[in-house]
């Protein structure tokens, strides 16, 4: 091999290791191996900076290249790697997700020893907005305006325990979480659901 590093069987596939299992019934007496079939991959020696990432179609439209954040690992659940994303591709990869890749920086001090391989499970967490004094609140508390999707509102909680519908200007919004660029204000109070 032209590369230095260590044989795993099967095809790995966006870090996943998709036909090992296969592979290694088919290699051995009797077994049969196909024509263009990858029998065996080499993964090189020393750090590997790069993970595969699926983004939900629903996540998209916050992301864009360059931005930073940290991974952390199932193995390591307590020890963050810094990251950059580098890569999105432009159309889906399956059902409802995108393919990503970020490029993981140096290990903390913390992580001396701590081996990190090709196929392990780690979670990205990327930084979609950096601004002081964020009002931000969950989706599910956003609501759109029958009359004008484009208009949101809250439900603000008033003195007298009355529900009050109260316009927003949104900003930027994830699954979880809605950034309120006006219309509240640290302290406000807002409903979790709509009032019946």
């Amino acid at each position: 091999s032209p590369v230095e590093g260590r044989v795993i069987y099967g095809e790995i596939d966006r870090g996943r290791w998709a036909t090992a299992d296969t592979m290694k019934g088919n290699l051995r007496k009797g077994g049969s191996i196909s024509a263009n079939q990858v029998i065996y991959t080499v993964v090189p020696k020393g750090f590997h900076s790069f993970m595969h990432i699926d983004i939900p179609e629903k996540e998209r439209g916050v992301l864009s290249m360059g931005q930073i954040g940290s991974v952390t690992f199932s193995a390591y659940p307590d020890l963050l790697y810094p990251c950059e994303l580098k890569g999105i591709s432009p159309v889906f990869v399956k059902d409802g997700f995108f393919a990503g890749v970020v490029e993981i920086g140096q290990a903390p001090p913390e992580a001396k020893g701590m081996a990190i391989a090709h196929g392990m499970a780690a979670k990205a967490r990327l930084v979609v907005l950096t601004e002081a004094d964020v009002v931000a609140v969950p989706s599910t508390t956003v609501f759109a305006d029958e009359d004008d999707p484009q208009s949101k509102h809250v439900w603000l909680v008033t003195a007298d325990a009355e529900p009050k519908k109260h316009p927003v200007e949104t900003g930027l919004a994830s699954a979880s979480r809605t950034h309120i660029k006006a219309g509240l204000k640290p302290g406000d109070q807002i409903l979790l659901a709509k009032p019946e």
